[in-house]
């Protein structure tokens, strides 16, 4: 599967996509004079950007790790965070103490949130589709193939009429009906 990076530079991408999942990291950017609950609204704002240009939002996130300079701005930021995630939608976090690289930085965010439909529409218009087409294939059978050997194992078929059957695919299901 193909990976999708966004504004690539030398350094880093703004998002990058794979299987559906976006990951991204945010910095305050307009205002690095602002206190901690200015620094991590500037953060939040850009993160609702990437996620609405990767055709999601902010109740797609699955998790965030934020970096903080100070444990003291901890109940300011969380105040920021609590108002910005309807109730139920909040993500998985971890929070950490660091140094980061610029001094006036009081935080960083790195975020994982499901990408949505846009971004799989993007894919087959680059003529991804296809090969995700295969895979799926692929897995199927590869899925099926499994089912089968453990329906063999668990049912311990011995007639091969019945054996036969169940190899395709498409009557594995009815096959299985009638074993039982």
């Amino acid at each position: 599967m193909k990976i999708h990076r966004i504004n690539p530079e030398q350094r880093w991408s703004d998002v990058t996509v794979f299987n559906g999942i976006a990951h991204f990291v945010e910095v305050p950017e307009s205002d690095l004079s602002a206190d901690i609950k200015g620094q991590t609204e500037q953060v939040l704002a850009q993160a609702e950007k990437n996620l609405a240009g990767i055709g999601s939002d902010k109740t797609r996130i699955l998790s965030v790790t934020i970096y903080i300079t100070d444990f003291a701005n901890l109940p300011a930021m969380n105040e920021v965070w609590d108002a910005w995630f309807e109730p139920g939608t909040a993500p998985s976090r971890a929070c950490v103490k660091v140094e980061l690289a610029d001094p006036d930085y009081l935080v960083e965010m790195a975020f994982v949130a499901a990408a949505g439909e846009a971004t799989k529409a993007k894919a087959a218009h680059n003529n991804e589709g296809g090969f995700h087409r295969l895979h799926c294939v692929y897995t199927y059978l590869l899925s099926s193939l499994f089912s089968l050997l453990s329906s063999l194992f668990y049912l311990q078929i011995s007639n091969l009429k019945s054996l036969i059957c169940c190899l395709s695919p498409l009557s594995f299901k009815s096959c299985i009906k009638k074993t039982l």
